[in-house]
């Protein structure tokens, strides 16, 4: 919802946005007690917003309004976060097939707001190139790898593809999975990236089961550089007990410690309604000593639904830094809000 002055009906003011529920249905005032409540239909809530002469924000710095400068730098379907080098205060981010041409965005976070301030295009071979990217993550010796979900649905076929990008953006390789592999996962595929201390390895987050695999049970790639193979880890999901819902991963990230953070969450929330919304979750789990082909070991780091009300079906990115974790969701092209969150470590 959106506040403007209107004592000057041909010039209305721009006083503040207001964020509220999922889709906003219906506004109510009630001047005598100076409130302003809006009925929202996809999450079953009601928002209260009180009027004050003073200077205020229904945004803070843990929960910044992401937006740009104008409309010369447009952004939408936030997919994937990587802090800056040495700059905890500035995020990359990569957008999905909702933003074609490709590119890599640049936010920077200064107290309430976040601010797209720099696109960096991405290209192949000189021309613009557009994937379906769904993480993005520094390679330590210097530039970004990035992936693209894979879709096999009649007219939108594309491989699930991990890609190197130069400081430039300029594509430098293109890897896919082996062809018995890339043939079990297509829609539904690689959502995440990361990379060990050193960047000889390259890990990706699955989000949902390859074609004969267990029930409930995924995979996290690993691309060996040097070897220039692929190995798998298999990680074991939460059920839910929704019909016609499904959990899987979203997001990969490495922490300080060198352990992976994943992002676990159902595909319930946003217009879906949060009634039925029951995993959106954040897990450790440690590859120092796993062997390729192991069931790893997870631990819970944070529930985002319970303890941040986080209802917004699809939470696709973490960016990690010394501070904490920042997470923002996927608004799907502008059906959604963009939200984003920081969580101090504990």
């Amino acid at each position: 919802m959106v506040a403007y002055d209107i004592s000057n009906i041909e010039a209305p003011e721009l006083i503040s946005f207001l964020p509220t529920g999922l889709a906003p249905e219906g506004v109510l005032a009630i001047p005598q007690r100076n409130l302003l409540l809006t009925s929202n239909e996809d999450d079953g809530t009601i928002d209260f917003f009180e009027a004050s002469t003073e200077s205020a924000s229904a945004y803070s710095p843990t929960a910044p309004l992401l937006l740009s400068p104008g409309v010369t730098l447009p952004f939408s379907a936030i997919s994937g976060l990587h802090q800056v080098r040495n700059n905890p205060s500035s995020l990359y981010a990569v957008p999905d097939n909702a933003v074609a041409p490709s590119r890599i965005y640049r936010i920077e976070i200064e107290d309430s707001v976040a601010t797209v301030v720099f696109a960096l295009p991405i290209t192949k071979d000189g021309e613009p190139v557009s994937y379906d990217l769904e993480g993005v993550t520094l390679h330590p010796p210097g530039g970004f790898w990035v992936v693209s979900e894979g879709d096999d649905r009649e007219g939108q076929e594309a491989p699930n593809l991990l890609s190197y990008v130069n400081g430039l953006g300029e594509v430098q390789q293109e890897i896919p999975l082996p062809e018995e592999a890339a043939g079990a996962i297509t829609r539904f595929g690689f959502e995440g990236v990361a990379t060990n201390p050193e960047g000889t390895k390259v890990y990706v987050a699955v989000q949902r089961e390859f074609e004969g695999d267990p029930a409930n049970t995924v995979r996290i790639a690993e691309y060996d550089l040097e070897s220039q193979t692929w190995n798998y880890y298999f990680y074991p999901l939460d059920t839910d007990n929704v019909e016609e819902s499904w959990v899987g991963l979203s997001e990969i990230a490495r922490d300080t410690d060198g352990s992976f953070l994943v992002v676990e969450r159902d595909n319930q929330g946003g217009v879906n309604g949060s009634a039925n919304a029951r995993i959106k979750r954040i897990y450790r789990v440690s590859l120092a000593d796993a062997e390729p082909g192991a069931t790893l070991e997870k631990t819970l780091v944070l529930d985002l639904l319970s303890d941040y009300d986080w209802i917004e079906e699809k939470i696709e990115s973490l960016a990690v830094t010394e501070q904490g974790y920042w997470f923002a969701s996927d608004n799907d092209g502008g059906i959604n809000s963009t939200r984003m969150l920081f969580v101090p470590r504990q």
